[in-house]
C-alpha cells in the first residue's frame, strides 16, 4: 500500500496501477482518497493499527476541510477585489467631480 500513494497523481490512480491491488473497487477508492487527504494514515492501515474506514473517514474530513479553506480564500480574494474597484470607482468618480466644479 505505501507504493501505491505514490501511483497517483491529480487524484487518479497512474494508468493501470489502481487495478494490480487485490482490493474491491471500493477499497481501491478509500486508499486513493487516503493517498491523497491523509497520507500519514497509510501506514497506520498497513499495520492494523487503523481500519480502513476510519482513515477513509480521516482523509474525507481532511479533503473537506482542504476544500472549505480554499473557497474560504477564494471568497476573500474576490472580496478583496470588489473592494478595490469600488475604491478605484470612487477615486476616479471624486476626481472627475473635483475637474468639473
Amino acid at each position: 500500500m505505501m507504493l501505491a500513494a505514490d501511483e497517483r497523481a491529480d487524484g487518479r490512480w497512474t494508468y493501470g496501477k489502481g487495478r494490480n491491488f487485490d482490493l474491491s473497487k471500493d477499497s481501491r477508492h478509500f486508499l486513493g482518497v487516503i493517498a491523497d487527504h491523509a497520507r500519514d494514515l497509510l501506514r497506520a492501515v498497513r499495520d492494523d493499527q487503523l481500519t480502513l474506514n476510519a482513515a477513509y473517514e480521516q482523509a474525507v474530513a481532511n479533503r473537506d476541510a482542504e476544500r472549505d479553506k480554499r473557497e474560504e480564500q477564494e471568497q476573500l480574494a474576490a472580496e478583496e477585489a470588489d473592494a478595490r474597484r469600488f475604491i478605484e470607482d470612487s477615486a476616479a468618480a471624486s476626481a472627475m467631480k473635483a475637474v468639473t466644479t
